[in-house]
């Protein structure tokens, strides 16, 4: 796998009566961020040049060349605060069944297979093995299938 090099972007915002454009920088997970008013630029044209000038000056700033390269992503996900269960790829659902007599909960695992873009997954129903049981099989089925 080869690195990722530091990535840097302008985008065009439009809102009703403030037009700009912004520059975005992400290195090693943090991003850096600065608007640019067309008005104050003077057009379209010269705020984007404004943004691109200000990514350059950032990045010379934090000594950044380049070919300098980030870290790869970590294969595993990332894990947020959101995540309940702790792991990275198990997560609880609870839905209602497509007949509409009740409701179904299970734990959910999620992974990406190495070389693939589709996301596989493997849920185990609650009301079937438990919560204990259900939550262990799926964690189990992550470890299996997550990459090295």
């Amino acid at each position: 796998m080869t690195p990722r090099l530091a990535v840097g972007s302008v985008i065009d915002v439009s809102h009703r009566r403030a037009r700009s454009c912004q520059a975005r920088l992400s290195v090693h997970g943090h991003l850096y961020t600065k608007s640019f008013s067309h008005r104050k630029s003077g057009s379209e044209l010269l705020a984007r040049l404004d943004a691109w000038n200000w990514i350059f000056e950032k990045r010379r700033e934090l000594g950044i060349g380049s070919s300098h390269p980030c870290p790869p992503p970590d294969p595993r996900g990332k894990l947020t605060r959101r995540n309940k269960s702790g792991i990275v790829g198990v997560h609880r659902v609870r839905f209602q069944r497509s007949d509409k007599s009740g409701w179904c909960e299970a734990w959910v695992a999620t992974w990406s297979p190495i070389g693939q873009k589709k996301q596989e997954k493997k849920s185990y129903s609650v009301y079937l093995y438990g919560e204990g049981e259900a939550r262990r099989m799926a964690e189990i089925t992550v470890q299996e299938n997550r990459p090295a």
